[in-house]
């Protein structure tokens, strides 16, 4: 009898596995979704052209939950200045509670704008978002969700930048807002 049933329920371990999977990546988009139209109500009418050429990347958080933000100027050379710039966000107080040059990834002398960098961390942790980035054009990139590898959300300077590919996979939010679809 004993046997009978552990068998049962190792015939059916993968479809409870996959139904796991179907339901929790669900959950996700919605939270992702949910984030991203918190982030365009709150955000999406703003100008962000003054963080051209720049990023900021959320590396992880500190003893008191403060974003550790890592700074990229993406006009220099990557490899030798990319995350070369950290700061540290107090939330609370909307302020840099620490900063300076993170000599991990410093492969060489590389000139930033530190002033640029901390409005621009303070800034992507008043919009709790995990990535911000503002490329030449004026184009904005956002990640709403940590482990994301691609952006969630992107905001069209002009919409020449509105390609074939975005129009498939990319629901547009209205004003230029368009959000990724996963599918």
């Amino acid at each position: 009898m004993m046997l009978k049933m552990i068998k049962q329920v190792l015939t059916s371990l993968p479809v409870i596995i996959l139904l796991l999977v179907v339901v929790g990546c669900g959950n996700d988009d919605t939270f992702r979704i949910t984030l991203n139209k918190n982030f365009i109500a709150k955000h999406g009418a703003e100008n962000f052209d003054q963080f051209r050429n720049y990023e900021a990347v959320l590396r992880s958080w500190d003893q008191d939950r403060d974003a550790v933000m890592l700074m990229v100027d993406t006009r220099q050379d990557t490899a030798i200045c990319k995350y070369a710039y950290q700061v540290v966000v107090d939330h609370s107080k909307g302020a840099v509670k620490q900063a300076g040059r993170d000599k991990v990834f410093i492969k060489g002398s590389c000139v930033i704008d530190t002033v640029l960098c901390a409005q621009m961390a303070i800034k992507a942790s008043s919009c709790d978002v995990t990535f911000l980035k503002v490329d030449a054009a004026g184009n904005v990139f956002v990640k709403t969700i940590y482990k994301e590898s691609r952006p969630d959300l992107i905001h069209f300077a002009d919409a020449k930048f509105i390609t074939a590919e975005y129009q498939q996979k990319w629901r547009s939010l209205g004003n230029n807002w368009y959000e990724r679809i996963v599918l």
